[in-house]
């Protein structure tokens, strides 16, 4: 996998972050070492600046007018999908992003209608990002072993999104609702925002689950809602 840049590269969850000087033509995603990237990028230590709370760094301080961020980064199952969140408020300042997952987060993160891995997080995160797991990382590449298996996985922002809500809030607030009560039929999950009455005009049936309707379905419903 090549990410040589001349961008910004922040790498939050205490590993480290900085901006590139002259960055070598490869960095292999299981290989090098701390030393090795210290000779070639400006390190800040997140353990070291104050500024970095509950495991969220705080990208505007990497954010450069002329360059976007890379970001790459080791996230703990606990605060993979909050952490993820909080960088896409920055998606339009961040070039890429790549992430070692455990195995589940980046199937839920890559997962289509109809599947048992999609949902809320699925939505969003490609609301905003294209996302590919890129290769899956055995339990015996750690020391000591771990219980479960992870994925690395690749997020690139959309420069044009495919499917534009016209209220985010309101869209986010649609997906966050069905996918709180998805053993209920979409009516009965919305019932407390969308109307009953612009189910037939949407052509989307009202008696299927969360999980069966696309991103752009949610998006058709929050424009026509809002």
């Amino acid at each position: 996998m090549d990410i040589t840049t001349d961008n910004p590269v922040c790498c939050p969850n205490g590993l480290t972050c900085g901006h590139s000087n002259s960055v070598p033509d490869r960095i292999s995603p299981l290989g090098g070492n701390e030393s090795s990237l210290r000779s070639v990028l400006d390190i800040h230590d997140s353990s070291e600046r104050e500024s970095q709370q509950r495991g969220k760094p705080k990208c505007e301080e990497y954010i450069l007018t002329d360059k976007k961020l890379r970001i790459i980064g080791n996230l703990p199952y606990n605060i993979s999908t909050p952490l993820l969140f909080h960088l896409l408020q920055y998606k339009d300042n961040i070039q890429d992003m790549h992430f070692m997952l455990q195995k589940e987060v980046a199937e839920r993160l890559a997962a289509t209608p109809n599947t048992k891995a999609y949902g809320r997080l699925s939505i969003m995160v490609q609301y905003h990002c294209q996302v590919k797991i890129l290769f899956p990382v055995p339990p015996h590449s750690f020391h000591p072993i771990p219980k479960v298996e992870s994925a690395f996985v690749q997020l690139i922002p959309h420069v044009i999104c495919p499917y534009p809500a016209k209220n985010p809030t309101l869209f986010a607030n649609i997906v966050r609702e069905a996918f709180n009560h998805r053993r209920k039929t979409i009516h009965n999950s919305l019932k407390n925002l969308v109307d009953k009455n612009i189910w037939a005009k949407l052509n989307i049936d009202s008696n299927a689950r969360a999980e069966q309707l696309s991103i752009a379905d949610f998006v058709k419903i929050a424009n026509f809602t809002g």
